[in-house]
């Protein structure tokens, strides 16, 4: 009997009674109705479901690429969501292989929203070369792309004598780009990219895409130490529409980096915490730079020591500070608060406490210095500078802890957002609050700040059951 000749329901008794995926993928070559009935049989045994739009992949999961590619118009040749992880894979043979479908599969793949690619630093090198045409294969077919390489095993790492040359190979060959943008065709669909390390055989691939991406508006660089490459690096990336930089755990290329800022005046969104320079390499922020900045989110030290004054940033109407360094030294805190004095525009200030007791040390210091400024140096005409913070419109107060805070935490609240002189909008997320905390008790707190402050207009508060709970004064 020929194979076209085999009955459906045979082809499915004999699919059912097939466990072996080696045997199902051998099947799977048979026919076309074989390789459909076999491809939903290896999805129920991989536990891959990708009729969804989403596509997870692992080391117990990547073998099912290669049928999938086959596959592609029974469950179609657009994903919402890609996810896959090589770091698992031990074996380089095997690591090969399993890269290679990944590259064979993405390469027939229509396009993807969102695609996320976990992997080692550096291998040999037909595997770097193979993982290079992946990520140049990803980046023309999808709008969001999140590209995490295991970090390097040192932070000094020796430098690439042909990097430069490289780089300067990878750049389009375009002069006066940012003047011209509208003029080129865009070359892939990249909108944002996040990368997290930027291992050496990647970057001219990377540079190259990013350099052609004139849809990219958001870009995020994590955990990188090769600071001497990163320099070459954003020394050759011209961004004309970049609107959102997020940058955390890196080594700053003091110099450089200032003049990939200055290089990129249409940033809005900057994001800067959690990083290091070397000190023959300082970071120096210069007033006028970032000229359209609305929203910044960084570390009390970073905005005292490296940015200028805020009111050189006249766009600037939020701004994001981890208060947890801030609970620690009180210091520290008085100061980034005069920082905010002179901000130009009404802003939104939004404070994150990052452990159980952050938020009742913030407010009893805070209040004590208030206290302390206003009867004991009113002699030298001093005052705290919470009542300073005209600029301070809307206050969040956020919490990355799981547990939360103490019931004595509400009587300080009270006390401190009675202090703002212009505070309009208070919104507090639930674990800022005791842990039993009803909905009479938020409207006893909602009075109680209302009879002390003639400013505040609404309070909301997050509640148990994530909705919010609103109070207008």
């Amino acid at each position: 009997m020929a194979v076209a000749e085999i009955p459906v329901e045979l082809q499915n008794i004999i699919v059912e009674n097939v466990s072996d995926p080696a045997d199902l993928h051998r099947i799977a070559q048979v026919s076309r109705d074989f390789n459909f009935l076999s491809f939903s049989r290896l999805c129920s045994l991989y536990n891959v479901h990708p009729h969804g739009g989403i596509l997870r992949l692992d080391k117990a999961t990547l073998p099912i690429l290669s049928s999938l590619a086959i596959s592609l118009s029974m469950v179609g040749e657009t994903f919402h969501f890609l996810r896959c992880d090589l770091t698992s894979i031990q074996a380089p043979d095997e690591l090969l292989k399993q890269t290679r479908s990944l590259c064979n599969f993405v390469k027939i793949l229509g396009s993807v929203q969102t695609a996320n690619v976990y992997t080692v630093n550096a291998g040999p090198k037909e595997w770097e070369d193979t993982m290079a045409a992946v990520y140049d294969t990803l980046a023309s077919k999808a709008s969001d792309l999140h590209i995490r390489t295991l970090a390097q095993s040192t932070t000094a790492p020796s430098r690439n004598d042909k990097l430069t040359e490289v780089l300067q190979e990878s750049l389009l060959p375009s002069a006066d780009r940012i003047g011209n943008s509208r003029c080129v065709k865009p070359t892939n669909l990249l909108e944002s990219c996040n990368l997290q390390t930027l291992p050496t055989f990647l970057q001219s691939t990377l540079l190259y895409q990013l350099n052609a991406a004139y849809r990219l508006t958001s870009l995020t660089f994590r955990y990188i130490s090769n600071c001497q490459e990163w320099d070459d690096f954003i020394d050759h990336l011209r961004l004309p529409f970049l609107a959102t930089l997020t940058i955390s755990h890196c080594i700053i290329p003091g110099k450089t980096f200032s003049t990939f800022l200055n290089n990129h005046p249409t940033i809005t969104s900057f994001d800067f915490h959690h990083n290091t320079h070397l000190r023959n390499n300082p970071l120096i922020l210069p007033s006028g730079i970032l000229p359209r900045l609305n929203k910044l989110r960084t570390s009390s030290e970073y905005l005292i020591r490296y940015f200028p004054p805020l009111d050189t940033f006249p766009d600037l109407t939020m701004v994001s500070l981890p208060a947890g360094d801030m609970a620690r030294d009180s210091n520290r805190s008085t100061m980034v608060l005069k920082a905010l004095i002179p901000c130009v525009n009404d802003i939104t200030l939004s404070l994150e406490f990052d452990y159980v007791q952050c938020l009742d040390h913030w407010l009893r210091e805070n209040l004590d210095r208030a206290h302390e400024v206003q009867h004991v140096n009113r002699c030298l005409k001093e005052s705290d500078p919470t009542r300073d913070l005209s600029c301070v419109k809307a206050l969040k107060l956020d919490s990355s802890m799981i547990a939360c805070s103490t019931d004595g935490v509400v009587d300080l609240l009270v006390k401190w957002l009675c202090i703002f002189p212009a505070l309009a909008r208070v919104f507090i997320m639930r674990p800022c609050l005791p842990a039993v905390f009803t909905r009479d008790r938020f409207e006893e707190f909602a009075k109680s700040v209302a009879r002390g402050s003639q400013v505040v207009k609404t309070i909301s508060v997050e509640a148990d059951d994530l909705g919010i709970w609103t109070w207008c004064c």
